[in-house]
């Protein structure tokens, strides 16, 4: 389906990114995250994108027939010369 030899992707990606659990609080499990993205077209056709997501979950079970869980994240940075925010959770 893919030559080796051929990029699955237009660009050039990189990344990093930090997950923090916590789990020592009774029936509740606190995780963060952070995560870091740029893409770069090799032609520069298309303006280099460096994005970064902070977010954070929180789940748990404070009784047999209960539980909830928590999300949200923020993620910000540039394409270019435009700003870009946007923000989600549940």
């Amino acid at each position: 389906m893919n030559s080796r030899r051929r990029s699955l992707i237009e660009w050039d990606e990189k990344g990093a990114g930090l997950y923090f659990t916590e789990g020592s609080f009774s029936n509740t499990k606190i995780e963060s995250y952070y995560f870091y993205k740029r893409e770069k077209q090799q032609d520069g056709l298309v303006p280099e994108t460096r994005l970064h997501t902070i977010g954070a979950r929180i789940s748990g079970s404070p009784a047999d027939c209960f539980s909830f869980a928590v999300e949200g994240a923020c993620q910000y940075g540039h394409r270019g010369n435009y700003d870009r925010t946007g923000f989600g959770g549940y």
